[in-house]
């Protein structure tokens, strides 16, 4: 993530402007290294710039807080977008259900939460 970090921060010396994409691909690195913390600070650099996070942005954070079992984390991370009005599919349900199984203990009450709600909004299971 440092080089995408790098490469994003020198975007305006080169004329160019970080847009949603440039940031949410940076969260992604975070993610992917596992760096949720950091993750979470170019999701704060991208509001406070001006830019909106898009569903995308949200779920990316998501998926990072489901493997790492973080359950109200992740629940949070749905609520805020339930907020904001971005769309919830099947991808934003089976993290915030990952999370719940990868949790220790496992969190088979938010799941089955979760899992109702899921159903409420009208999106199909995927398995």
């Amino acid at each position: 993530a440092a080089g995408a970090a790098g490469w994003l921060q020198s975007m305006p010396e080169r004329g160019l402007t970080p847009n949603v994409v440039s940031y949410s691909t940076l969260v992604d690195c975070c993610v992917r290294k596992g760096d949720i913390p950091e993750a979470l600070g170019w999701l704060a650099t991208m509001v406070e710039v001006g830019l909106t996070p898009t569903a995308v942005t949200y779920s990316t954070i998501l998926k990072g807080y489901a493997k790492a079992g973080q359950v109200p984390e992740a629940a949070a991370v749905v609520k805020q977008m339930a907020v904001l009005g971005l769309s919830m599919d099947v991808v934003v349900w089976t993290s915030l259900l990952s999370a719940c199984a990868n949790a220790s203990p496992r969190r088979s009450d938010v799941a089955s939460s979760a899992f109702r709600a899921m159903l409420r909004c009208q999106v199909e299971p995927n398995q």
